[in-house]
């Protein structure tokens, strides 16, 4: 598989609307076969009043934290940002992890393999706002246990994303127009 397979993701600083608001804050940048799109980060739209508070009823089919997700199907630095919510709760970042493919929710593996430890290992992301571990979904696929598992899976077929990891990439970009960045407003539909 070449590298223009694989969706990358780096922060950049922009203007894009997006439904009724405007964004002027910081975006991440995606791009999938040489295509920009833009979403905006989670502390950017704490900014524009449009904090999403939502974790996803059910992990997406791209979602890092599920065992049956294709390794190598975004890029290395994504797979980086799982480990550090293993930390313990003070040293945690303070960010949710959104789902990178509807960046409206956060992250349901996320939130399940984190929560699921507890104690002194809970999400400061979730406690900042105020949604306790009764609030998380329940486990409904098979998720790895941390963000350090989940983080090795994800890299190992990097260099050589499988046939299924692929297709995953290329489902994501029919499904979520965004993801092709085409200038639409929502991809719910």
């Amino acid at each position: 598989m070449s590298s223009a397979s694989v969706l990358t993701f780096k922060r950049t600083n922009a203007s894009k609307r997006l439904g009724t608001g405007s964004w002027n804050s910081p975006v991440v940048t995606a791009s999938l076969n040489s295509s920009i799109i833009r979403c905006p980060t989670y502390l950017g739209a704490l900014r524009c009043g449009r904090a999403m508070t939502d974790i996803r009823s059910q992990p997406c089919s791209a979602c890092p934290y599920r065992q049956d997700c294709p390794s190598g199907l975004w890029e290395p630095h994504e797979y980086d940002k799982l480990p550090p919510y293993d930390a313990e709760t003070f040293a945690q970042p303070f960010a949710p992890f959104m789902c990178h493919a509807t960046n409206d929710h956060m992250c349901n593996g996320w939130a399940v393999c984190h929560t699921n430890r507890g104690g002194r290992y809970e999400l400061v992301a979730l406690r900042l706002l105020g949604i306790s571990a009764d609030d998380v979904p329940r486990e409904s696929v098979p998720l790895f246990r941390s963000g350090a598992e989940a983080c090795a899976h994800g890299k190992r077929d990097v260099a050589a994303p499988s046939v299924e990891a692929r297709a995953a990439a290329d489902r994501l970009t029919r499904k979520y127009p965004r993801l092709r960045g085409d200038d639409v407003t929502d991809d719910t539909a």
